[in-house]
């Protein structure tokens, strides 16, 4: 296979299959004594990152789909937030519609604002959580707070998930479609989503809790 040149008149199909003897050659090197051939070829074609701090908050969560992807977006900062609009020359208002105070950004959106501070506080409350205003509610702290595989912690991930779907979406009616929704009323529609998306243990957990 290392002999084999690649022929200049070769269709492309041709000239990408030999075209990978380099990494089958790497491959078969970093193989010798492993079991598993396809992971080693997946870490030679995924290249080498570095873990970030929240993939565990993505990872076995039990959240909807959309939740977990609005999640990972936010956490990365790729949401299109008022303040990253500006950025772009965008003509938006930069006041946050859940306060109307603030200039919108993402750490103003979920955790600084007003009406999510309510809101969080609301599910912590339910989940028997510390919710005193001193909690200063960040996605570290979540962090700090989901590591495990107790039925609390992953109770919390699933109700971080789907409290930034909520949030977001509340923030997006309210632009597009002049409805706002109040608090209490979005916290029931996590609770009830939630309790329906949990595991087992997590949903033995959160049956013990009353709204």
């Amino acid at each position: 296979m290392e002999e084999i040149r690649v022929p200049a008149q070769a269709c492309w199909m041709v000239r990408k299959i030999l075209g990978t003897k380099e990494m089958l050659h790497i491959l078969h090197n970093e193989a010798v004594g492993k079991k598993s051939m396809i992971r080693q070829a997946y870490k030679q074609m995924l290249g080498g990152f570095s873990k970030v701090e929240w993939r565990n908050l993505i990872c076995c969560n039990s959240a909807r789909p959309k939740a977990i992807f609005t999640q990972w977006l936010q956490a990365q900062n790729r949401l299109l937030i008022k303040d990253r609009m500006l950025k772009w020359k965008m003509q938006v208002e930069p006041v946050c519609v859940m306060c109307n105070q603030e200039e919108e950004t993402r750490d103003h959106l979920f955790y600084d604002c007003i009406f999510a501070r309510m809101l969080w506080r609301r599910l912590l409350q339910w989940i028997n959580q510390n919710s005193s205003s001193n909690v200063i509610v960040s996605q570290q702290w979540i962090i700090v707070k989901t590591k495990g595989k107790n039925p609390q912690a992953q109770a919390l991930k699933l109700i971080y998930a789907e409290y930034i779907y909520a949030l977001w979406k509340e923030r997006n009616t309210r632009i597009f479609e002049k409805h706002e929704t109040t608090m209490e009323n979005i916290a029931r529609r996590i609770a009830c989503v939630c309790c329906v998306r949990a595991n087992i243990a997590a949903r033995l957990f959160l049956d013990k809790c009353r709204f």
